[in-house]
């Protein structure tokens, strides 16, 4: 699929292979990533994902090993893409520490101010992500990067088809979200 989306491009990319719940990868990722580039401008963060049972059906019964993948891949994952990248986040192209706000790292959220019907343990994660995106804001300001999270609402994405009820949650959002 990334590679079908790649090859639509103007100028395709090299893909790199990369399973952020994986030490190894990180280690290659933050080797390629020097070796090709040197250093980065930004990073974006959009991974999310929950077992079957953490999702659409009740949050009390989902087992404890899927709300820690929950959690795992949704939210600590966006910690530790940062910390792999952090030492290429804070190197200008001639080398230079760039403080003052030169890069940046964006995740992709979705509000987690309110329980919304079938995300269960994929909203507490959201939450958490939010919670972890202040705290990488205070450790990673000295470097100059940037952190934020960014939340488009609910999208028809091949990802909301594995929600169970997205089409509910959906549907609710216009009534509930933030912004009206």
């Amino acid at each position: 699929m990334t590679e079908r989306a790649a090859a639509a491009l103007p100028r395709p990319p090299e893909i790199l292979e990369f399973d952020v719940n994986l030490r190894k990868d990180h280690r290659a990722l933050r080797s390629w990533l020097k070796a090709e580039w040197g250093y980065v401008d930004g990073a974006l963060h959009a991974i999310a994902y929950a077992p079957p049972d953490a999702l659409g059906g009740e949050l009390m019964r989902a087992s404890r090993e899927s709300a820690e993948a929950a959690f795992v891949t949704s939210a600590y994952s966006f910690k530790s893409l940062a910390d792999t990248l952090a030492p290429l986040l804070e190197r200008a192209p001639d080398g230079r520490v760039t403080p003052g706000g030169r890069t940046s790292v964006v995740g992709l959220d979705f509000d987690a101010s309110v329980a919304w019907p079938a995300y269960n343990w994929m909203g507490v994660s959201k939450a958490a992500l939010e919670s972890i995106n202040r705290y990488m804001a205070v450790h990673l300001g000295p470097i100059g990067a940037r952190v934020n999270l960014v939340s488009a609402g609910p999208l028809a994405t091949t990802a909301a088809g594995g929600v169970p009820g997205f089409e509910h949650l959906a549907e609710s959002w216009p009534n509930r979200a933030p912004l009206g």
